[in-house]
């Protein structure tokens, strides 16, 4: 099962409606479907690919006495399911998403009707999210370097666009509007954010779960900085040691390591016996006390001394 299959399950495990939300709820589901007409009568088909969801719209709708049946239907992406209601005339009008004489489509209502309390629109929101909305989180493997994090909500009203909007910002829930397909989207991108929304909609475990992998996946980007960082010394420290030893040996075979004095004769031979060394590290080896930008302002002269020499 997948992390947006699982989400909408648990939603509706956990979703209790009362008259005035279950209204609510209906009218979000209604407006999400893709409405059409079929030898004159309009007719809605409710996308729904997750069972237990197509099973709970059709069980709400029957309670409020809209015939419904579950249908199987091929397209260009493989066999969908949907929550179909024929003859739907008068039940669009009912729930305020299409004005009709019976026939004839007579009014588009543009906003989220049937959702004036914060009960309602809770309802409108999960109604929505469960018919038209994704969301994915990375995996626990963790192999992608992509951020992962995604929840979308494609909406075919700008106005309810903005309604819906409104309504999860002053739940908390930082949501950002897009365009996908020439419609307006609600989109998340973030970690916090989805987190926040799963919570509104009552999706704890969820929540849990979203929280977990965040954890894991900071975990692996703060070790793979570790990582990148210490390579990154490794392979300056082994270059610089390279163009010190290059050097040293230069003025062994031009002039002997005795040109250069005690002090910097000690070093180089550090230098020489211990090639992967850090300066710190040979800076510990040293025979007398000596800091670490002692070492490296020593081993800068040797690299002088055999520069000099080279010319």
């Amino acid at each position: 099962m997948t992390f947006n299959d699982s989400v909408k399950t648990e939603i509706i495990n956990n979703l209790t409606l009362n008259e005035q939300e279950r209204d609510a709820f209906v009218t979000a589901v209604l407006r999400a479907g893709n409405i059409s007409v079929d030898r004159g009568r309009l007719s809605v088909e409710i996308p729904a690919d997750v069972a237990d969801v197509a099973l709970y719209v059709v069980s709400v709708l029957k309670d409020v006495g809209i015939d419904a049946e579950i249908e199987i239907k091929n397209n260009e992406q493989g066999a969908k399911r949907y929550v179909c209601v024929s003859s739907a005339a008068r039940i669009l009008d009912k729930y305020k998403v299409l004005g009709t004489d019976g026939k004839n489509v007579v009014k588009l209502y543009s906003g989220m009707e049937n959702a004036e309390t914060d009960e309602q629109s809770r309802a409108y929101i999960i109604g929505y999210f469960l018919i038209a909305g994704t969301v994915s989180i990375p995996s626990f493997e963790l192999t992608s370097s992509k951020n992962g994090y995604k929840l979308e909500i494609p909406v075919v009203s700008e106005d309810v666009a903005e309604q819906l909007k409104d309504a999860m910002e002053k739940r908390g829930v930082d949501i950002k509007m897009s365009e996908r397909r020439n419609l307006p989207c609600l989109t998340i991108r973030d970690a916090q954010s989805i987190a926040d929304f799963l919570s509104v909609t009552g999706a704890n475990d969820a929540v849990f779960e979203l929280q977990n992998v965040s954890i894991m996946k900071d975990t692996k980007n703060q070790l793979n900085r570790v990582n990148n960082c210490s390579i990154a010394n490794m392979n300056k420290t082994a270059t610089a040691s390279a163009n010190q030893r290059d050097a040293i040996n230069k003025i062994i075979e031009l002039k002997g390591l005795d040109y250069l004095g005690e002090q910097l004769k000690e070093i180089a031979q550090l230098r020489l016996d211990n090639p992967f060394a850090t300066l710190d590290e040979l800076a510990k080896l040293s025979t007398t006390p000596i800091s670490k930008s002692g070492i490296k302002h020593r081993l800068n002269k040797i690299v002088e001394i055999s520069d000099d020499l080279r010319e």
